[in-house]
């Protein structure tokens, strides 16, 4: 919800390998915009993303790179 309405909200996050993060989003009524972020990933596979409004993500990253949860 967002300002009592139903919304939803479908995007991509592309991670450049050196901390950066670029977030494409498209949302209900035409709603669109980029966010650039940074991440961080410890030695024991945990990545932090941190985003500009606050919010962060944590995620379990497996250690070829190719998932993660």
């Amino acid at each position: 919800m967002l300002d009592g309405k139903p919304y939803a909200e479908a995007g991509r996050e592309v991670y450049d390998g050196k901390g950066g993060v670029e977030l494409t989003y498209r949302g209900t009524g035409g709603a669109t915009g980029t966010m650039l972020a940074t991440y961080s990933v410890t030695p024991d596979c945990i990545g932090t993303a941190m985003y500009p409004d606050g919010q962060s993500l944590v995620s379990f990253i497996s250690p070829d790179g190719s998932r993660f949860a």
